[in-house]
């Protein structure tokens, strides 16, 4: 049986402010479900960080194999010190970003593709059909892809960094681009260590000789990994190149047909679901790869009442879960993680994350600042964890 290593990589970003700061609590909730997770599934998992960080994660008693190969990175872009984590590997490896929960170990030796990444980032909605077939319609057409938010995030994230860069490698592989290969990155299974280290380099190197015109390093990270690693592959890779033509899905180099989990209720509003559930009746969305016949499937559920809610709450019940961006704060988020990680791993490990923020940006006079995702928790399981049970283990503490 092949063996492929666990890996996960963290440095906040610039590295000027504390772990506590450049996580946060709700973030480190989801983590720690990430790691012990994958820890679960492959024994171990290693976390390429610092020592300030390494120390963070050990003290909150995270299982992880922690490595500090990374302790001299500034962390200029976000992306950067999962870039050099590639290059410390030597055998096949998964990266899981630290906001992707894994209940089911993904297909890499099973799939034809030397590389597998988790889902097309945005794959192009464009126009009607309608509007593209007709030759005087083509305006319309074009002003349709301008206006669909599909355009301004590829623009803003690939196109513009491209663009602005002053130095490049000749024979950058630009005619390579199209918007349906761009992958999702939060999962990177690699078999070809050797080719994907030479893609990494030269990203790398990129990413280095433009550091003074990239004022935007989130956009400028996607950019660096997310198109010009791939880009490489398939230049140098004729396996890869094939596999971005296949259609069947144990031979493509995507992992799910779409955002492996997702909710139909949620808005583009962030702020507001910080705080609040959607509106009933909403669909729980799950795309997944089946680990036997290898083929992409789709699940719907439909969630009609808070008791529909908090029956399908414990995310090990789904295979696969990315909470990226702002989704990391949304109340129903992290209910879900809440629960999840109480219902498979106990709360000791989550209490203890609790009582760590407490101490460090919470009133020591017991007026604790509970998060939407902690009182909703509450709600839906009745189980009050954190306005019962945690704080009368606080109040016996300081006796």
């Amino acid at each position: 049986m092949n063996k492929v290593k666990a890996i996960q990589s963290f440095i906040p970003y610039n590295n000027t402010v504390s772990p506590a700061v450049a996580l946060g609590k709700e973030y480190t909730y989801l983590a720690l479900l990430s790691c012990l997770q994958l820890n679960k599934l492959f024994g171990e998992v290693t976390l390429y960080t610092n020592k300030k960080i390494g120390d963070y994660f050990t003290d909150l008693g995270f299982p992880y194999n922690i490595d500090t190969s990374l302790d001299k990175e500034k962390g200029h872009y976000f992306a950067m010190p999962k870039l050099k984590s590639f290059m410390l590997q030597k055998k096949p490896f998964f990266h899981f970003d630290l906001d992707t929960l894994v209940f089911d170990k993904p297909a890499l030796f099973e799939k034809t593709s030397p590389y597998i990444f988790s889902h097309r980032d945005m794959p192009n909605r464009g126009a009607s059909k309608k509007d593209r077939s007709f030759p005087k319609l083509k305006h319309k057409a074009v002003n349709a892809m301008i206006q669909d938010i599909w355009f301004h995030n590829l623009m803003e994230a690939y196109l513009l960094p491209y663009y602005s860069c002053d130095w490049l490698p000749e024979g950058y592989p630009a005619h390579l681009i199209d918007p349906n290969n761009i992958p999702n990155m939060n999962l990177i299974g690699v078999k070809d260590v050797v080719k994907f280290k030479k893609a990494t380099s030269l990203a790398i190197e990129i990413a280095e000789a433009n550091k003074k015109i990239f004022t935007n390093t989130w956009h400028a990270s996607c950019f660096i990994e997310q198109l010009t690693i791939p880009l490489y592959l398939e230049l140098i890779d004729k396996k890869y190149a094939k596999a971005l033509k296949e259609k069947k899905p144990v031979d493509s180099v995507f992992s799910f047909n779409g955002d492996p989990f997702t909710c139909d209720g949620l808005i583009e509003d962030e702020d507001k679901w910080k705080t609040e559930i959607p509106k009933f009746p909403f669909n729980f969305i799950h795309h997944y790869q089946c680990n036997e016949c290898k083929d992409w499937h789709k699940k719907e559920i439909l969630i009609s009442d808070k008791s529909d809610l908090f029956k399908n709450s414990d995310l090990s019940k789904f295979k696969y879960v990315h909470l990226g961006g702002g989704n990391k704060k949304f109340a129903l988020w992290q209910a879900m993680i809440i629960h999840t990680i109480v219902e498979n791993y106990g709360s000791e490990l989550l209490l203890n994350i609790t009582e760590f923020y407490r101490k460090n940006d919470q009133d020591k006079n017991l007026r604790l600042k509970f998060s939407p995702g902690e009182l909703l928790y509450e709600e839906l399981s009745g189980h009050k964890l954190f306005t019962e049970t945690y704080l009368n283990k606080l109040k016996l503490s300081l006796l």
